[in-house]
């Protein structure tokens, strides 16, 4: 997911900003100490929650070449 925006400066000059997001979800990650007491009292278990996101800002200038466009006919 994400939005930009470009704008044209002077001439082929152009200047952009964009955002992307992009999610891998959530996970649970469970440890289990293994200790000798765990034996008595059970073993003891943490669970650490994940989230996974990244957030991507872009800025740039950009020079259009005109590569490929209208050919003037000159004599």
């Amino acid at each position: 997911m994400g939005a930009g925006l470009e704008t044209i400066l002077a001439g082929n000059w152009s200047v952009f900003v964009q955002y992307n997001y992009i999610g891998f979800g959530r996970r649970a990650l469970v440890l289990t100490e293994t200790i000798p007491a765990a034996a008595v009292l059970g073993p003891p278990t943490f669970t650490e929650i994940i989230r996974e996101d990244i957030h991507v800002i872009k800025a740039g200038i950009n020079y259009h070449f005109n590569w490929g466009g209208p050919v003037a006919a000159s004599r």
